[in-house]
């Protein structure tokens, strides 16, 4: 039997990660792979979702050939992912999950409460490889940074080698998590087996000094 796939997706690299694997592993002769991306617009500085460049998941779904889901991050984080689970009936959800319990306890506790399957490829991976797992098979840029050692260069800085190098030494230097799941800096997948063709952005810097993000003046997919 057939089953309806959703993936909780912000346009960062674990989440994009997701919808590749989650696209892999439910295509076949029943399953035609992921139907819906959901993204939820975030609050400022919130712990559940992604907040830099929600704006551009639509453009981006639309690269993917994907239904596209938006809800908003209320008072309650989980009010989105029910609001979603109850409107779309998914039978699995997937998400770009790494290290954080906070966010993987509550992606779960919906899904046992809606008898929804959770599908989270990435979870209880080994950061550094799946960093540099992630690196090759996406293109990545840097959207925002709040680490020691992490400056206004990072932002729009692509995740190569070279970078991804670097955050390893930060990581030695600083206790920065390679995937960025202190916080420690935000991503774009702007192009990968997740979708055709690549996002192009153009984007102005915001830095105060300690922290900063990209602000995107213009999107389109080339």
């Amino acid at each position: 039997m057939s089953k309806k796939v959703a993936v909780l997706f912000s346009g960062g690299k674990d989440s994009s990660y997701a919808l590749a694997r989650a696209d892999e592993e439910y295509s076949d002769e029943d399953d035609g792979g992921v139907d819906t991306l959901v993204s939820v617009k975030a609050r400022e500085a919130s712990m559940m979702y992604h907040v830099p460049t929600f704006e551009l998941t639509s453009l981006i779904a639309d690269a993917a050939e994907k239904e596209h889901a938006v809800y908003e991050e209320g008072d309650n984080a989980l009010e989105p992912l029910r609001e979603a689970v109850t409107q779309l009936e998914p039978d699995v959800l997937a998400a770009g999950a790494v290290a954080s319990e906070y966010q993987m306890s509550r992606v779960e506790s919906v899904c046992e409460e809606f008898g929804v399957k959770t599908y989270t490829p990435l979870w209880g991976a080994n950061p550094e490889d799946a960093l540099r797992e992630i690196s090759h098979e996406f293109e990545v840029i840097v959207t925002a940074v709040a680490a020691d050692g992490m400056d206004e260069r990072w932002l729009g800085r692509e995740l190569d080698r070279e970078a991804v190098d670097e955050i390893l030494r930060l990581r030695d230097d600083y206790g920065v998590h390679p995937m960025g799941e202190g916080g420690e800096f935000e991503t774009l997948a702007v192009a990968g087996s997740h979708m055709n063709g690549r996002l192009h952005i153009e984007y102005e810097k915001d830095w105060d000094g300690v922290r900063g993000s990209l602000r995107v003046t213009e999107a389109e997919i080339v």
